[in-house]
């Protein structure tokens, strides 16, 4: 059980924790949450040591072990992708080095010789212990956990500085995930993972046995890992036992509760001080009214923390374009060698909103690219339509800011004339108040600037906005502030998030971009998971009627294709199949001569112990080999 005993910490003037008291007990989940700079982070930083309080204590008990994985990026070097996940497994790896050494000392060694007896003995001691310790499943666990997270069997032995710092920290993350501590502490676990990779890290957290307390600006990751929610605000935390949708449906009616109970001791209040006001000189009630005195006096006053104000802003009506925005005809998009689009056919109509998702490094951001224009392509056609004014927003978005300006001279300076008046409004909308508006842009954080390039890029006349990770560095609240902006907006919307509640709310239209071709999918987010689901999807009919000849032609080519990838789908099965059969054999050879090296018996006559070790280090090459054939086969997609 972890425990804050009435904790308080001050940092630079504000108090963070006045007088806490919290505990987690064992194989909790608790999602952190809040505003920015509440403490979430601060939190996790306590736990881990990093941090102490003024006063009070933050309790750990012994033999604990703690993961951490902070949000800001480390940078590793010096090993492969594979190389370093292994560390994890480091004292497992010490001893399969100190079998293979003794394995090289006895192929040399005389069996006959008083010292060979000794190398048997401590080999077998060895591997006991390594068997123990699963050491044949760590390269299988390595692979899989790697492969969730999105590297592929190729990754595995690329240097880790070939890595941009996002994937480093989806490296570090794995190594977090396979040394299994009993507590984990995660800060924003999902800021450098993709849609495929957050499924991924949903499930094996599902199944990981311990305690588990995260940070993360994801409505779906919250609500599907975690069964409770800490809120941290204005120095106090407070507990909802249950996930995030159900925190935000209890906190509103224990927000209802408190202003019923206001309420009523207002009124109780009121009463009370007319009743003292009426009779205050009435000697025959002078003991009724020094009682009423005296309870109000001792009356504990309920205070009702302030709802945050609900500011509406009308964005400016952006001019009507044309009918069909953007089209792209038979684009094909190269890197050198390699073929990011081909064929590409799109055509992007006013007033759609469609949210881009596919794999990293699928061409989702070339695609933007290529759609503003900023993305030279290597054939096809890109037609802007009628009246078309673009704004594009990528994912260095504070870039368009000047940081010598104040917060509402930023502002100011791009505002249409009879919008000026309102930039206090406006600003109070992306959570700048009071003092705020006069900051420098230079001093502000991240999530701050992300707020701020938003409000001003609104603001500026344009009817197609392209936005490229629009909710990076953005909290909960202020990704809710955007897609209120957002949803208002008249104009056409094409944008790339990792975030799902996000895409769920804002997109009409889901485009998959995947092996250089993309898909169309009508509706939102779930709707496209679950026409991903159902194996009902058809493609829409065509307007005009084919030619019979055209369509027995197509049907005989699709029957074929169908049969080509039921047929190596089913080679693909059977060769699993006859892997698993070869590995339960091999297994059991394992079991079989790791017997035989358990007997004392067997040291008697040296040359039969160094067969017997020589065997049973051939069998365990063999066994990993086709652990290796099985994981590799496993992850390759039916073609």
């Amino acid at each position: 059980m972890i425990r804050l005993d009435n904790t308080y910490l001050n940092l630079g003037g504000q108090v963070i924790f006045d007088s806490v008291s919290w505990q987690v007990k064992d194989n909790d989940r608790v999602g952190l949450v809040g505003p920015n700079g509440a403490g979430k982070t601060t939190l996790l930083r306590m736990i881990v040591g990093k941090f102490s309080p003024d006063r009070g204590e933050v309790i750990v008990p012994k033999n604990t072990t703690i993961g951490y994985l902070p949000q800001e990026i480390i940078l590793l070097k010096g090993r492969t992708v594979f190389e370093e996940v292994r560390t994890v497994y480091s004292e497992i790896t010490q001893v399969q080095d100190k079998m293979h050494e003794l394995e090289q000392l006895m192929a040399k060694g005389n069996p006959q010789s008083p010292d060979y007896q000794g190398l048997i003995d401590e080999y077998g001691h060895l591997q006991e212990k390594f068997n123990s310790m699963d050491g044949y499943q760590i390269d299988a666990k390595i692979g899989e956990v790697l492969h969730g997270l999105g590297f592929s069997n190729s990754d595995l032995n690329r240097s880790v500085e070939e890595f941009s710092g996002g994937w480093q920290m989806r490296i570090v993350l794995a190594k977090l995930l396979l040394s299994k501590p009993s507590i984990m502490l995660l800060d924003e676990p999902t800021n450098h993972l993709d849609l495929e990779a957050r499924n991924w890290l949903e499930q094996y957290l599902e199944g990981y046995q311990g305690t588990i307390i995260l940070v993360s600006h994801d409505r779906y990751f919250l609500d599907i890992v975690t069964d409770r929610i800490t809120e941290i605000e204005f120095g106090a935390v407070t507990d909802f036992y249950s996930n995030y949708s159900g925190y935000l449906v209890e906190k509103e009616a224990r927000y209802e509760r408190l202003e019923a109970q206001v309420k009523r001791q207002d009124e109780n209040i009121k009463k009370t001080k007319m009743f003292i006001a009426r009779n205050r000189y009435d000697k025959r009630r002078a003991a009724l009214v020094q009682s009423r005195i005296k309870m109000l006096d001792k009356m504990e006053i309920i205070n009702l923390p302030p709802r945050p104000k609900a500011i509406h802003f009308q964005f400016p009506d952006p001019p009507r374009s044309g009918r069909v925005v953007i089209e792209l005809q038979n684009i094909s998009k190269l890197y050198g060698s390699h073929k990011v689009f081909e064929g590409l056919n799109l055509m992007i109509e006013r007033g759609d909103r469609i949210g881009l998702v596919g794999p990293n490094g699928a061409g989702k951001s070339t695609l933007m690219r290529i759609l503003a224009n900023l993305e030279k392509f290597n054939s096809g056609t890109r037609t802007i339509g009628h009246n078309v004014q673009l704004r594009f927003m990528d994912q260095e978005v504070t870039s368009t800011l000047n940081i010598n300006n104040i917060v509402i001279n930023e502002l100011q300076s791009v505002a249409p004339y009879d919008i000026v008046p309102q930039i206090r409004n406006l600003l109070g909308a992306f959570l700048f108040s009071g003092d705020d508006v006069n900051k420098r842009v230079s001093v502000l954080s991240g999530g701050e600037k992300s707020r701020l390039a938003i409000a001003k890029m609104l603001l500026e006349p344009a009817n197609v906005l392209l936005l490229d990770e629009p909710t990076n560095h953005l909290d909960i609240k202020s990704q809710e502030i955007l897609l209120t902006a957002l949803k208002k907006f008249s104009g056409t919307i094409i944008f790339v998030s990792h975030e799902r509640y996000f895409i769920n709310e804002l997109a009409e239209k889901i485009i998959e971009v995947q092996n250089g071709h993309i898909t169309i999918y009508q509706g939102n987010y779930e709707s496209y998971i679950s026409k991903k689901k159902s194996d009902s999807i058809k493609p829409a009919p065509e307007p005009v009627k084919p030619d019979k000849s055209i369509l027995k032609e197509v049907k005989i080519q699709d029957r074929a294709q169908r049969k080509a990838i039921a047929r190596d789908e089913k080679k693909k099965q059977q060769l699993l199949k006859d892997l698993e059969h070869a590995i339960h054999q091999k297994e059991s050879q394992l079991a079989d001569i790791e017997q035989v090296l358990a007997d004392p018996e067997l040291y008697k006559d040296g040359q039969r112990a160094k067969e017997s070790v020589e065997l049973h280090k051939n069998i365990r090459q063999e066994l990993q080999n086709l652990y290796d054939q099985w994981i590799e086969t496993e992850h390759e997609d039916a073609t």
